[in-house]
């Protein structure tokens, strides 16, 4: 296993323990409320947002998009573009400067660079905006997806992915 796929595998699974955890209602626990924290205000903030709020989905993202790089969309081209296609359904007031999306957008490339810069905004209205730009601003890349969609759709399809690849990992 390269160092890489093991940093990956690793985010992964621990993204995946904090999705059961919350799946599995931890928080409402009497293993939680019976645990001291070194800092109380961290266990009063999480009884409060719980483990399923927006920062854990831009940790599953990271895991998913960033950590990768581009190993993922390499090692399994055919599975990102059915994604890509299927987010270009799910997606809204996209628009594009960038010349490589002149006729499909590249949706996780934008995704990927959006995250890993910082560049993501919760709206209102149950969307994420992702923004992507070129370092001087000459290329500008945004759209919106629904949370749900994101949650719902992208999430679990690269969650196949790369169990694909642990599969592969455990075969060698």
């Amino acid at each position: 296993m390269t160092n890489d796929e093991k940093i990956l595998i690793e985010g992964f699974c621990t993204v995946t323990l904090l999705a059961e955890l919350f799946n599995n209602e931890f928080i409402e626990s009497d293993y939680f409320k019976s645990l001291e924290f070194q800092d109380p205000a961290v266990k009063k903030t999480l009884s409060e947002i719980n483990i399923g709020n927006k920062g854990t989905l831009l940790m599953f993202l990271h895991v998913l998009l960033v950590l990768p790089k581009e190993y993922l969309s390499r090692s399994f081209p055919n599975e990102f573009q059915l994604l890509n296609e299927k987010i270009s359904n799910i997606a809204t007031d996209t628009s594009s400067t960038y010349s490589y999306d002149n006729k499909n957008y590249k949706y996780l490339k934008h995704f990927r660079n959006s995250i890993s810069h910082g560049k993501v905004e919760f709206l209102k209205n149950g969307k994420i905006k992702f923004f992507d730009n070129t370092p001087n601003g000459n290329a500008k890349f945004e759209t919106n997806i629904k949370i749900n969609d994101v949650e719902t759709v992208l999430i679990p399809w690269l969650q196949r992915i790369v169990l694909k690849l642990v599969s592969e990992i455990q075969n060698r």
